[in-house]
């Protein structure tokens, strides 16, 4: 599953940039506007309907936020990283299927963005608000499926190993340090990410005036 994902997301990635080298060369692309309506319709609609959801009414969206329990500090010694650790291996199924989610979530919203772009590339070449649009919702879809997603995930575990470092070496002050750090990047990066994804929400609200 995890090298199926892998390449899934290495192909929706590369497709994903080609259509940005594509875009700046509107000729290389077949004119058929009864074929590029419908696709820009369906991969709009796919993407700002997905992106209202995952913004707003997801597990990390602003609606579940704001009533989510709040977070719980480092743990400062063995017996809090036990009980810490134990807590994270009760919700573990949760984390992978969210994980799987949200690879998913990227992977296509990376292929539709490409779609959308190329679409209006096409049919509104002229149109420099939409083209600029389409072209951020394109590269913040990119970035989170090529580097955002998996940086967090990555983090992720590295926070239950160095759990597992801490009960096994109790008296290494250098885990603590490294819990902080890994606190530091997980925040920073899961911030890109959803900053990157209210981009993507801002940059598609425009399709709707036009």
């Amino acid at each position: 599953m995890g090298a199926s994902m892998s390449h899934l997301q290495c192909l929706t990635s590369v497709a994903g940039l080609s259509s940005i080298v594509m875009s700046m060369f509107p000729k290389l692309i077949a004119n058929n506007p009864s074929l590029f309506r419908p696709l820009l319709n369906i991969s709009w609609g796919y993407l700002f309907g997905s992106t209202v959801w995952l913004c707003f009414f997801s597990e990390i969206g602003l609606v579940r936020r704001i009533n989510a329990p709040k977070r719980k500090n480092l743990p400062e010694n063995a017996e809090q990283a036990k009980e810490q650790l134990k807590e994270i291996k009760n919700n573990e199924g949760d984390f992978n299927r969210r994980n799987i989610d949200f690879k998913y979530f990227f992977s296509l919203s990376t292929i539709f963005s490409s779609i959308l772009l190329l679409s209006t590339v096409k049919l509104a070449n002229n149109n420099l608000q939409l083209r600029i649009c389409s072209t951020i919702v394109s590269l913040s879809c990119i970035l989170n499926n090529m580097y955002f997603q998996n940086k967090i995930h990555s983090l992720a575990l590295k926070k239950e190993s160095l759990f597992k470092d801490m009960i096994d070496r109790p008296k290494d002050t250098t885990i603590l340090v490294n819990l902080k750090k890994n606190k530091t990047d997980f925040h920073i990066h899961h911030g890109l990410s959803l900053l990157l994804l209210y981009s993507s929400f801002f940059g598609l609200t425009p399709y709707i005036f036009t």
